[in-house]
């Protein structure tokens, strides 16, 4: 688990969002698993973010596979 606060990883463009939509799916509880709260800062865990990123890779890949066929 690799937890960094969330305004450290958008300034090294780890992660692709905006502060206010990083605040706005906290409050909505969107993705808890990818933001949260910890120590009183906003923060995200980047293991976590590329595990999501494969999952959505795969998918697209077994669709593109359902195309060709």
């Amino acid at each position: 688990m690799k937890v960094v606060p969330i305004k450290k990883a958008i300034e090294e463009n780890r992660i692709h969002l905006t502060m206010a939509t990083a605040y706005k799916w906290h409050s909505t509880g969107k993705n808890p698993e990818l933001i949260f709260k910890f120590a009183g800062k906003l923060c995200t865990d980047l293991d976590a973010w590329d595990s999501e990123a494969k999952k959505a890779r795969d998918a697209h890949v077994k669709k593109c596979k359902k195309v060709r066929e």
